[in-house]
């Protein structure tokens, strides 16, 4: 009876406290019984036989686009279950406000264990205050719950850019995107993000501060380095680990990779060789062009002796005795100064030292023209093949430090007379060795019908241009040497000389012609032609340059500032006929430019040779270098004055 007692208070108790004193409720009479409710539904026939109680707070917060679970207890006022939990009974659940913030997956449901039932409210992206409502038709009073739903929370990304590559960045573009339309696994670097997807935010910094992110969203960073031209040259991208943090600042570290450029197409390339020291490895021809070559260098020295050695047979031992007495003097360095000075106002000699330097270029500096294709296996390694069929040498007579195609003079494969051959053909291989822009060339062979290309250079280029139309050296010299002015030079020569006595030289021209007999004679002329147009050479070579887009499109349109450097072997005979090999060092400087239609600067050069889809004013031509970084810019300054140049 007791206990009875004890769980009709509570019920009691529990109705009251549900019921409340508002003066707002409605009042309805049944008997003895007084009860206050605001069901919507009206009190059932039999009366209230349960109070609804919440189970949790009523006034709450929700996530944005959160969720959150209602809680209702319904607890029995039956004299037989008094303050117990209704199992299995309905609830009734509505939303009285906010209906455009939240939702209400159901209307309806059941009591559980301990007369418990839940409702689960997810909340939208509006942030507000929402009025939920639950009811049981057994109970007089509603429990309301008062939802705050909550801003989205918000924070911020601080991006740093790290970058350790070879390409020069001058520029930086931070990038921050919707992770759901960015992923870097599907993103082209070189080419970007598609367009048509727009970032959130983008700084042109290399440390970026982004604001007023949504604390739950994923995020992507791209990110840029570009060149002085607006190229991109570094790239990266991150979307991992990006965790927005609410009210406060997120770090992201994101580390930039190179654009390396890629060098895979065809090229116009132009090469100039400095073929080294070549007289010492062309047996009698070498002996000759030293003859010649120490002429154009000291010029006195030379016709010092040589003139002796001709005076002596001439008149005897007169000039043997003379040339003793000036040495026993210590006259030779004054005399030689002296010869150089009038030689130099000779019109022979000015003739015989521009042959002699330009011998000198023509054999040893030559300009190869043709195309280089590169192909490319994995990331960096490269493998190239140039073809050569062009060649120039030049005319540097007075080009001192002018303009490096001053006396460029082009030669062609029929001219050479080697038909369909190339005048220089390899194959190499390479790398990227920077990972961006630089190539590196291995060691490698380049074959080169040498001896045909000089004799040509020299009959058919040099000597006629000095000598009159002459196409061999006993022509030329004969040329070159006036018999009927030499011994008027001669004899005034040795007048003036001091220590020098006797009679003077007899002015004849048969003495004149004589002695230019003997002297091609000496000079060995035809067997050294003879063992030249056998000789042929081997050139191994290795190299770098530096490939540049001009653009800003990452594709290489010229290839610059390339170097060669390695050696040359000779292979002839010698006047016995038994083979002759040598080496000597080599360098050289080269360029290309892409065949494609690729414009660089103001002109836009053409595939080679032409084709369809070039257009007509388009020109076609080979890239620049600069011949002055070879050529010794003193040679041949010593016959500037001659009116032949």
């Amino acid at each position: 009876m007791k206990g009875k007692l004890l769980r009709y208070g509570l019920a009691l108790l529990l109705s009251l406290g549900l019921m409340g004193c508002s003066e707002d409720n409605d009042v309805a009479s049944h008997g003895d019984d007084i009860v206050w409710g605001d069901n919507p539904d009206g009190m059932p026939e039999g009366g209230w036989t349960a109070a609804l109680m919440p189970a949790m707070a009523t006034n709450l917060e929700v996530p944005y686009k959160g969720s959150v679970k209602l809680k209702v207890s319904l607890i029995s006022l039956d004299d037989k279950s008094m303050g117990e939990g209704l199992y299995g009974e309905r609830i009734k659940w509505w939303i009285e406000s906010g209906e455009d913030l939240i939702t209400l997956p159901s209307m309806n449901s059941l009591t559980g264990d301990n007369g418990i039932s839940t409702m689960t409210i997810d909340a939208g992206m509006v942030p507000g205050e929402a009025m939920v409502v639950a009811s049981s038709p057994k109970a007089p009073k509603t429990v309301r719950f008062l939802l705050n739903v909550l801003p989205k929370p918000i924070g911020s990304l601080r991006v740093n850019l790290h970058y350790n590559g070879f390409a020069p960045i001058v520029n930086h573009s931070i990038r921050v995107y919707d992770g759901k339309e960015v992923q870097c696994a599907f993103v082209d670097l070189k080419t970007g993000v598609d367009d048509t997807i727009q970032p959130l935010a983008v700084i042109n910094s290399d440390t970026a501060l982004v604001e007023n992110l949504p604390a739950e969203q994923r995020y992507s960073v791209v990110a840029y380095g570009f060149a002085a031209n607006g190229a991109p040259v570094a790239t990266g991208c991150l979307d991992s680990g990006i965790n927005i943090i609410p009210n406060d600042i997120a770090e992201a570290n994101l580390y930039l990779d190179t654009i390396e450029l890629d060098p895979t197409t065809n090229y116009h390339v132009r090469s100039l060789f400095d073929l080294g020291d070549l007289a010492s490895a062309l047996g009698s021809y070498g002996a000759v062009i030293v003859k010649v070559t120490d002429f154009a260098d000291n010029p006195g020295k030379m016709l010092y002796d040589q003139i002796w050695e001709l005076l002596s047979t001439w008149i005897g031992g007169l000039g043997t005795a003379a040339k003793v007495a000036i040495g026993a003097a210590g006259l030779d360095e004054t005399a030689i100064n002296w010869l150089n000075g009038k030689l130099q106002e000779s019109e022979t000699v000015c003739n015989v030292g521009i042959v002699a330097c330009q011998l000198r270029n023509f054999i040893r500096m030559m300009e190869f023209m043709g195309e280089l294709d590169i192909q490319r296996e994995g990331s960096i390694v490269l493998n190239g093949h140039n073809t050569y069929n062009g060649l120039a040498v030049y005319w540097r007579v007075g080009c001192n430090g002018k303009d490096p195609n001053c006396g460029r003079m082009p030669v062609t494969m029929s001219d050479v007379g080697l038909g369909d051959n190339k005048f220089l053909e390899g194959s190499w291989e390479g790398s990227l060795s920077n990972g961006y822009n630089k190539i590196s060339i291995e060691n490698h062979e380049l074959y080169l019908d040498y001896g045909k290309i000089a004799i040509y250079l020299i009959e058919k280029v040099l000597l006629p241009r000095l000598a009159n139309g002459a196409t061999n050296f006993s022509d030329a010299m004969a040329s070159w040497i006036n018999c009927n002015s030499i011994g008027k030079w001669l004899n005034d020569t040795i007048d003036d000389i001091p220590a020098v006595s006797g009679p003077g030289v007899t002015k004849t021209t048969n003495w004149c012609k004589s002695a230019v007999n003997g002297l091609v004679k000496v000079l060995n002329f035809a067997t050294a032609v003879a063992e030249l147009k056998k000789s042929n050479a081997v050139i191994n070579i290795s190299g770098t340059a530096f490939l540049e887009d001009s653009n800003a499109d990452n594709i290489v349109d010229e290839i610059n500032s390339g170097n060669w450097a390695g050696s040359m072997t000779i292979k002839t005979t010698d006047e016995s006929g038994a083979s002759v090999s040598a080496s000597t060092g080599v360098k050289g400087i080269w360029s290309a430019y892409n065949m494609n239609n690729i414009i660089v600067g103001s002109l836009m050069y053409c595939s080679y040779p032409k084709t369809s889809t070039d257009s007509p004013d388009q020109k076609c031509s080979y890239p620049p270098i600069d011949s002055n970084e070879l050529f010794q810019t003193t040679m041949c300054n010593l016959y500037e004055h001659c009116g032949t140049l």
